[in-house]
C-alpha cells in the first residue's frame, strides 16, 4: 500500500486519540468525512491499522513502580529461550518478554504495587 501524507496525518491523530469521531479527523486533515472513513477502512484492511485499545492507568490499578530486568542466560543453561519466555510470561506481574541480540539475552517489562 503506498502511503502520502493525509494517511501517515490520520494514523499520528488516531495514535493520539483513537476515539476521535470520524468527523474530526476528517476536518483535522481537511478531507470529507466519507474520504476519512474510506482511508482508515483501507489501513484497517490493509492491516496498517491492527487495533484499537484502552490506556489504562496504572496508578489507579495500585501500580506504582515498573522496571525492566535484563536476563543472560549461560551457555549452558538447560532451557530454551522459548520455554523460559513462555514461563516469564505466566508471571502475573510480567506485562512483556522481549528477546535481544547481543549482551542480554532477555528484557522483561514488569509493572508492581511497590519494590517489595
Amino acid at each position: 500500500m503506498a502511503f502520502d501524507q493525509i494517511d501517515f496525518d490520520i494514523l499520528r491523530e488516531l495514535q493520539n486519540n483513537a476515539r476521535i469521531s470520524n468527523k474530526d479527523l476528517a476536518e483535522k486533515n481537511g478531507i470529507a468525512p466519507s474520504t476519512c472513513l474510506e482511508r482508515v477502512r483501507k489501513l484497517k484492511e490493509e492491516g496498517v491499522i491492527q487495533n484499537f485499545h484502552a490506556q489504562v492507568s496504572p496508578q489507579a490499578l495500585g501500580v506504582g513502580v515498573q522496571a525492566m530486568i535484563s536476563i543472560r542466560l549461560r551457555q549452558d543453561a538447560k532451557i530454551s529461550y522459548e520455554q523460559l519466555c513462555k514461563e516469564i510470561s505466566q508471571i502475573e506481574e510480567v506485562i512483556n518478554v522481549y528477546l535481544l541480540a547481543g549482551a542480554i539475552d532477555l528484557l522483561v517489562h514488569v509493572a508492581v504495587r511497590d519494590i517489595e
